[in-house]
């Protein structure tokens, strides 16, 4: 995979990264920046590492080798106490709700239910934001 930096819009970012990992050779895999969300007018629960996170599930669903850690390193993202989301190819199992918590900004909610949160509590440095995805 050509990409390197993890800048953009989620819902751009996810389709690149998706598609590269689908065709990956068994290896880890390693992006890093700040990747952007639009909220809309009511946003639900969580932030842009939560929303990659699950944007990301689609395009790994019904896949079982690989798994994926979309986190910021300060430990926290958006308004929660989780950091972002874990997730492989049984995290997209329930599509209709899946896409209506990504239209809702709420990928928050959708991750907890389906016990894919990472939560690290503060660690206080920032760095930046982290994909580290486990092909084997």
């Amino acid at each position: 995979m050509n990409e390197e930096t993890l800048y953009g819009d989620v819902f751009e970012l996810a389709p690149v990264i998706g598609a590269g990992l689908q065709q990956a050779e068994p290896g880890v895999y390693i992006w890093g920046g700040e990747p952007t969300v639009v909220l809309p007018e009511n946003p639900g629960r969580g932030g842009r590492n939560q929303s990659l996170a699950l944007a990301l599930a689609e395009y790994v669903s019904g896949m079982d080798n690989i798994d994926l850690l979309v986190a910021g390193t300060d430990g926290t993202d958006g308004p929660t106490s989780a950091a972002g989301g874990i997730v492989n190819g049984n995290t997209w199992s329930d599509p209709a709700a899946a896409r209506a918590a990504l239209q809702a900004a709420d990928a928050g909610s959708y991750l907890e239910r389906h016990r894919s949160l990472f939560v690290t509590g503060p660690t206080n440095t920032n760095v930046m934001d982290l994909v580290i995805a486990i092909v084997s």
